[in-house]
């Protein structure tokens, strides 16, 4: 059934069209009546509005961040329509509130609680702890924050603390390590989709506007589509290779030193300069503000926690020496700076 987001975001890229041209292009023949029913309320919220004989979208503050939204689930292949009905609005408007969830949080069924995070976890909003028992985490996206905002849900996401996963990622790694050695080929295939998965997310959070569909495509079949620049693929090429290094130092148990961060960085950000070095400014990322990053004289410190190497043991040559100190905090274009 053609929701009135599916008509508004007809007119708001195709500009003015006629209640039949609309029916046309959705091919909805039969859903005349429903359509034209849809184009009034859309009317009467104040989203569309008739110009010379026939219909275009309303442009304001609020129909920007209704665009953008849209535009958003479109290029990462999310159901909009799914997720703007005002049951799930109201679950994720619950969940954002805690750190952790679990289906005793929520006053409904059981089945449209795995529904509802399921879908969550497809589309990357949504970390699963534990499976027996569900215990989950909704992610802190910008896509979550503006769709709240939007539907004017007032809530501030949870405070974030520290735990230690360890325990639990050895104890699944377990369980996944027995069930891949007997199933090789369909977890292999799996992987292969799951670091996809992973490149896309990571470098969506940045900015980078290449789809799912596109990063497999580029990643999986070498296939490059004519319809990005250059820089953002790149972006994923190198980045890929960076996730492909990362997996096989991984496998042969090679531990984490701070040189092997700096060489996985190299790769994955070789188009831009300073790949691989340690920076000296701050920076945030122009197209995801929500996104924090870390000042740039606690980097060192934290890799030092990541590693859990004194931090005095850490090597100071391996900072770059020809670089003086910033007065101010700076950004580049993209957001995409050194580590």
């Amino acid at each position: 059934m053609v929701s009135k987001y599916d008509v508004w975001y007809l007119l708001a890229t195709r500009g003015e069209m006629k209640i039949a041209e609309v029916v046309k292009t959705l091919q909805k023949p039969k859903q005349y009546a429903n359509i034209r029913k849809l184009i009034i309320q859309l009317q009467q919220e104040g989203y569309a509005k008739k110009k010379n004989q026939a219909l275009t979208a309303v442009i304001n503050e609020q129909t920007k961040k209704l665009y953008s939204l849209l535009s958003f689930c479109v290029k990462n292949q999310i159901s909009y329509n799914f997720l703007f009905r005002k049951p799930i609005i109201g679950f994720i408007s619950k969940a954002v509130q805690k750190e952790y969830f679990t289906r005793d949080d929520f006053k409904i069924h059981g089945q449209t609680f795995n529904l509802y995070t399921e879908a969550l976890f497809k589309y990357g909003f949504l970390l699963i702890i534990s499976k027996n028992p569900l215990k989950c985490r909704l992610l802190r996206h910008h896509f979550i924050l503006e769709l709240l905002s939007f539907f004017g849900k007032k809530v501030t996401f949870y405070n974030h603390h520290y735990y230690n996963y360890l325990p639990n990622i050895e104890k699944e790694l377990k369980k996944y390590q027995r069930t891949r050695t007997l199933r090789h080929n369909l977890f292999q295939d799996l992987e292969h989709k799951d670091e996809v998965k992973f490149i896309h997310m990571s470098l969506s959070l940045e900015g980078n506007p290449i789809t799912l569909s596109d990063t497999e495509r580029i990643v999986m079949r070498q296939v490059v589509p004519s319809d990005y620049k250059l820089l953002h693929i790149q972006e994923v090429t190198h980045y890929a290779q960076a996730v492909e290094l990362m997996i096989k130092k991984a496998r042969e148990k090679v531990a984490l030193t701070l040189p092997l961060i700096l060489q996985y960085h190299r790769l994955a950000m070789a188009h831009i300069s300073r790949a691989g070095e340690l920076r000296r400014e701050n920076v945030r990322i122009l197209g995801n503000p929500s996104f924090k990053t870390s000042d740039w004289q606690l980097i060192l410190m934290r890799l030092k926690q990541l590693m859990n190497i004194p931090y005095l043991n850490l090597k100071r040559d391996l900072l770059p020496k020809s670089l003086p100190l910033p007065l101010s905090s700076t950004t580049n274009s993209r957001g995409f700076t050194p580590l």
